[in-house]
């Protein structure tokens, strides 16, 4: 059961801005049995990242998390990661795209992840030398 309910003003919390510098605001529109809750602005927000106290940081326009998501561009090369992976195999653009993200995203995470795949390409290599 969430803690707000429909038509609620609520902005994202302090600690959203800092993991991904970003900060909305609005009303509550509607509420998810899983806890998110989507906003005026149509994104939707897991209530861990709202709070109902004033919002005092001006709000910046929320990043294309589907297409352009930040953690894959803000590369200081200016070049998206897709630009580079697209051209590799599946398993190579796979560790490219965990390592570009790794101090972005899930850390340590993402760089086991492209630890697995490039084991995973190691081990087709040798199997098929």
């Amino acid at each position: 059961m969430s803690k707000f309910k429909i038509g609620d003003a609520v902005c994202t919390t302090p600690e959203f801005l800092a993991k991904y510098g970003l900060m909305a605001k609005g009303n509550i529109v509607e509420i998810s049995n899983s806890g998110m809750l989507k906003l005026t602005n149509g994104e939707w927000y897991h209530e861990r990242d709202l709070t109902d106290e004033p919002c005092t940081t001006p709000v910046v326009p929320m990043a294309d998390m589907v297409n352009h998501p930040p953690h894959y561009t803000s590369h200081p090369s200016g070049i998206e990661c897709i630009q580079v992976t697209e051209h590799m195999s599946f398993t190579i653009g796979n560790a490219v795209k965990y390592l570009w993200r790794a101090d972005l995203k899930n850390g340590l995470e993402d760089l086991k992840k492209a630890a697995w795949y490039i084991q995973r390409e190691i081990e087709r290599r040798e199997r098929e030398a």
